[in-house]
């Protein structure tokens, strides 16, 4: 059933979040974006170029693979969009890395995309399927990519959080976040989890207690705290500012 589509699984065959599988797959993406980071140190300038587009790029290719499989399966792509914030990770790692608006899109990954992309892992939403699937290895190998590849720019000092660019993830959000809702209105989807929180998510007794207002009010003042804080620490760990 490797490449069995959600819909065709039976059911149950999907593994507990924080259970043993989790876990251990956690500390499997754990090992490896600390491998990557600790190669990329050791490695010299011409090197770590390499690293840092291929580690740019690979989430891209995971995107158009799983539109393929998708494709393949002759399910729908209106869930597949790559509008969810760590599919829009993915695709500002690339944008990044060839070098369009270094500066905007660094704040983005730094304070969006890295903790998107550790929350994805940590409360995953696909564990309703088998740990050996296609889609369970490409959710995981693509988050763990997008926080490796930040965290080496921020080795290279190539991302150089700063509070005072706070507003840039801000600004990110105010021009992303009304036409992703468009979308969800009008297809009914739930991309970047503006309609209800994720399975699993610590929001669902917030979204349950206090309803969809309530949910999205929470869920904003989350994310803008967030950012701030992210970035206080950030500056206070990493004061240089890259040219």
């Amino acid at each position: 059933m490797f490449f069995t589509y959600e819909t065709e699984l039976p059911g149950n065959i999907g593994y507990e979040l924080f259970g043993s599988t989790h876990i251990i797959i956690m500390l499997i993406c754990a090992i490896l974006v600390t491998g990557l980071a600790i190669c990329f140190k050791r490695s010299d300038p011409r090197l770590r170029g390499s690293l840092l587009k291929i580690t740019g790029i690979v989430p891209v290719i995971l995107i158009v693979l799983r539109t393929v499989y998708v494709i393949c399966c002759k399910e729908s792509l209106i869930y597949e969009l790559p509008l969810h914030l760590c599919s829009l990770a993915g695709i500002i790692c690339f944008i990044h890395c060839i070098g369009i608006l270094p500066g905007f899109f660094s704040q983005v990954l730094y304070a969006l995309c890295l903790p998107g992309a550790l929350l994805a892992i940590i409360f995953p939403n696909g564990n309703n399927y088998p740990a050996f699937h296609f889609i369970t290895f490409e959710s995981y190998l693509f988050h763990l990519l997008i926080i490796a590849y930040v965290i080496m720019n921020l080795i290279d000092k190539r991302i150089s959080p700063s509070i005072r660019d706070s507003y840039k993830s801000i600004l990110f959000l105010i021009f992303t976040v009304p036409p992703v809702y468009l979308v969800n209105t009008c297809l009914g989807t739930n991309y970047m989890f503006l309609m209800r929180p994720s399975m699993g998510s610590p929001l669902t007794g917030v979204y349950h207690s206090l309803g969809y207002a309530g949910y999205l009010i929470i869920f904003a003042v989350i994310t803008i705290s967030e950012i701030i804080m992210i970035d206080l620490i950030g500056s206070r760990l990493n004061p240089a500012k890259h040219p």
